[in-house]
């Protein structure tokens, strides 16, 4: 007999990932939970962590999170360059702080 999780908007097999719900707007799913060797192989064959979460399905911050917790059990996983969310223009903003030192 399978495991069953149940949750208040339906029942979720953690065997098969089966999600069987009785809320209105509920999604059918059969997600899987991705093992260690499936997230290594992705990992390293990818070039960004974006493209490790579009294979394996999960966000982002997902892969850092498993990223983490492997590096600190000491697995050795390749280094990949953090993306950085906001490029700054240095030249603008030091223009800024200039004009407004002149202002004052």
């Amino acid at each position: 007999m399978a495991k069953a999780k149940k949750d208040n908007i339906g029942v979720t097999d953690t065997t098969s990932g089966e999600f069987s719900g009785s809320a209105e707007g509920t999604i059918k799913t059969t997600k899987k939970r991705t093992g260690m060797e499936e997230f290594i192989r992705a990992f390293q064959s990818s070039n960004s962590r974006k493209e490790v979460a579009t294979k394996l399905g999960m966000t982002v911050s997902n892969v850092y999170t498993r990223e983490k917790a492997y590096r600190k059990s000491n697995i050795n996983l390749k280094d990949m360059a953090r993306a950085s969310s906001n490029k700054l223009n240095v030249d603008a903003a030091n223009a800024i702080i200039a004009e407004m030192a002149n202002n004052s």
